[in-house]
């Protein structure tokens, strides 16, 4: 238990009493009064303050957090007693987070409290939050109670899925996050026949069609999209340049950022996806295929590429790949 400011603030304004008291002759006794008041206070606050053993206290976060982010962190409190206190919580962040709150200041009211703070993880990883430190104020406020809870969650920290969803919203259908940067590719570039509407100034006049444009009296053309089922090959380079950082972030990180939107783009319209990470040697290789699972496996790879102390074998990294899509033909 410690005292408060406010305690102290009634010790301190009982001294230019006690001092009138013994100017006046009148003697200790008022003062001594006073503090037993004060001391008699604090134990009765102290005893009608629940320990913090009672409180229930715990912390909710998703699993996966992104990497140059912002992500929020719920802190959950509940009260079991009728009263309501100020209280504040620190949590045990990891190191190569930064927080928008590093001390939270809250009033825990009686039932179920919720606040929340948030993180910007920098590196990608496994992290673990520890320890939650909790003081709350007595209910008469002379008192405070304070405690260590052991609160355990492990989380990682991934590549910036939601500046992913932030910036391409306006290009994807709804079912989808990113669907198929074909898609977002001008129609009438491509070899597959999508539709057919009517001419407009601009179009190509190889795309007339005219057999319809015969029947219907008006020109109309052929819209064409670019093919599907394509071969998407990501290249990673994991080698020493990828430390440097940029704006506090690895540029390793943005490029396994910018893979993921490339990857979640290409499997949204069901083409192919494969990795290729490498050094000085090659660090990683997953044939290119489709589907969900396969893209869990590409997103776990992705996670797990770190930098070497080497330089990048391009020459290699390029003789590598093309042996694979020799293989595949």
């Amino acid at each position: 238990m410690y005292i408060s400011k406010r305690f102290i603030l009634l010790v301190v304004a009982g001294i230019v009493p006690a001092m009138l008291s013994f100017w006046r002759a009148v003697g200790a006794y008022p003062f001594l009064g006073y503090n037993l008041l004060l001391i008699i206070l604090l134990i009765i606050d102290y005893s009608i303050t629940p320990g913090l053993s009672k409180f229930g206290v715990r912390r909710e976060t998703e699993p996966k957090l992104s990497l140059a982010a912002w992500n929020r962190i719920d802190i959950i409190v509940d009260n079991p007693s009728h009263y309501s206190f100020k209280a504040k919580i620190r949590d045990s962040v990891p190191e190569s987070f930064i927080t928008d709150n590093e001390i939270i200041s809250l009033e825990i009211v009686p039932g179920t409290t919720n606040i929340s703070y948030n993180v910007k993880p920098v590196k990608r990883g496994d992290y673990e939050f520890l320890d939650l430190h909790i003081r709350i104020r007595g209910v008469l406020g002379l008192c405070v109670r304070s405690k260590t809870l052991p609160v355990s969650d492990r989380i990682k920290v991934y590549p910036n899925l939601k500046d992913m969803r932030n910036h391409n919203l306006t290009l994807v259908h709804k079912k989808r996050l990113l669907s198929g940067f074909q898609k977002i590719r001008q129609l009438g570039v491509g070899t597959e026949f999508e539709s057919i509407r009517e001419y407009n100034p601009g179009d190509d006049y190889r795309h007339i069609n005219w057999s319809v444009t015969a029947r219907a009296g008006d020109i109309f053309v052929n819209r064409y999209e670019p093919e599907k089922n394509q071969y998407v090959y990501l290249m990673i380079d994991s080698s020493r340049v990828m430390n440097e950082e940029i704006g506090g972030i690895k540029r390793l990180d943005y490029a396994v950022n910018a893979a993921f939107i490339v990857a979640e783009t290409a499997m949204g319209n069901g083409d192919n996806i494969g990795l290729l990470a490498f050094d000085s040697e090659i660090r990683r290789i997953d044939r290119p295929a489709k589907g969900e699972t396969h893209f869990r496996i590409l997103a776990e790879n992705l996670y797990n590429i770190d930098i070497s102390e080497t330089s990048a074998d391009y020459e290699k990294a390029f003789s590598t790949l093309q042996s694979m899509q020799n293989r595949r033909s």
